[in-house]
């Protein structure tokens, strides 16, 4: 009898790729029940929008007619033929619009279990953690798409497989511009003789911003470049907005000032870090990567839950139980919003409006010190760099 079931299984379906299919599919199974019981956030409704809008007048002419269209443009042709497709199966495109998304968390939790090649307990964790559970299954937005991008471009450089790297950096940033903050690190982990393919890759990669920049620019910059997230009550906002309601200076001051500041410190401060690092020769691969993404998530000018993702993975490799106390709090605190904005209606929708409740703030607050406690520690952390056989790098990678 076990010879018969090691014949029609193998050998390696015993252990790891056995586990690892079970965790998967019950992945997939969570974010496929939550998806079909879900309709979503806001985000849904604008992107269900914008891709009539597409259908209708073309992608160029919606950056023109719709402000609120801030994506890069393979992001509006993507969401268009996923419109079309909703229309020509007579699907929810709200269930449709979310499975690049459940396929990219996917892809996440094969990565991040291969990178750490040792509990198996941590990767049923990861899959039945809250927070890429509801940002891809429920929200529904192209965020867990982009950190999942980004995430599989620093897994190639960790691999030296370089050019590949640079070409899904590139296409994260064809998503969203967030992971912008992740580009001076991986330019200190490319090694020198690699910069002209991994920089030709990149840039192939962004060729379709051409497209708007050539037919609309005026247009595609205010909409992509210009556009300010909504300010919400997080991080330091949830104590800079009490006190600038009462006093209206300080509100001006906050808003033409201090918000677009920090929205250029970010960008700043991953430079400054790499140049660190560089100089350093310390920190891991992922601890280079994670501090951007957290950098931007800590001081972030404006808000959106779904942002919540991006440090997400790059923790759980830099330290695997910051990464998870962070996804369970986060998840938490991604679900005390989404319940407190919940219409009542069936499949789920969360409406979010200026108004934040109580709880969902105070959860976000801990969640937000989580992310903080977690970025100090990865920095006081300073292990040496080191090359994907294992051997430290004295400063710079030269290969």
């Amino acid at each position: 009898m076990s010879t018969s079931k090691a014949g029609l299984l193998g050998n390696g379906w015993r252990g790891p790729q056995l586990h690892t299919t079970l965790v998967l599919i019950l992945a997939l199974g969570l974010r496929i029940a939550v998806a079909s019981q879900s309709k979503g956030s806001n985000d849904v409704v604008l992107w269900e929008q914008f891709a009539r809008e597409i259908d209708a007048h073309g992608l160029m002419q919606t950056y023109v007619r719709q402000t609120w269209f801030n994506h890069p443009p393979l992001m509006g042709w993507m969401m268009w033929g996923q419109y079309r497709l909703a229309l020509a199966l007579d699907l929810p495109f709200s269930v449709l619009m979310k499975v690049p998304a459940i396929l990219a968390d996917l892809v996440v939790l094969l990565l991040v279990s291969s990178e750490l090649r040792s509990s198996r307990t941590i990767a049923l964790l990861i899959a039945l953690c809250p927070l890429p559970l509801l940002i891809s299954a429920h929200h529904g937005n192209t965020d867990s798409l982009c950190a999942g991008l980004a995430l599989a471009s620093f897994v190639m450089f960790r691999r030296t497989r370089y050019t590949l790297g640079a070409l899904l950096l590139g296409m994260a940033l064809n998503v969203k511009l967030i992971p912008i903050v992740l580009v001076p690190v991986a330019a200190i982990c490319v090694p020198l003789r690699y910069w002209p393919k991994s920089a030709l890759a990149l840039g192939l990669a962004l060729a379709p911003f051409a497209i708007p920049f050539a037919s609309v620019p005026e247009a595609f910059y205010r909409n992509a470049f210009a556009y300010k997230s909504i300010v919400a009550p997080w991080g330091i906002n949830f104590f800079a907005l009490p006190a600038a309601a009462e006093h209206p200076a300080l509100h001006a001051a906050l808003k033409e000032w201090v918000l677009p500041f920090a929205k250029n410190a970010i960008i700043l401060g991953s430079v400054v870090w790499a140049a660190i690092a560089f100089l350093a020769g310390r920190w891991t691969l992922w601890q280079r990567a994670f501090l951007p993404m957290a950098m931007f998530l800590v001081l972030a000018p404006g808000f959106g839950v779904q942002y919540l993702i991006y440090p997400f993975s790059f923790l759980l490799l830099a330290s695997p139980r910051h990464g998870l106390e962070y996804g369970f709090v986060a998840g938490l605190y991604a679900f005390t919003a989404y319940a407190f904005y919940w219409t009542g209606t069936l499949p789920a929708l969360s409406w979010f409006n200026p108004q934040w409740g109580l709880v969902a703030q105070g959860v976000g607050l801990i969640a937000w010190y989580v992310l903080a406690r977690a970025a100090v520690s990865v920095v006081a952390t300073a292990h040496p760099y080191a090359t994907e056989s294992g051997e430290p790098k004295a400063r710079f990678h030269r290969g």
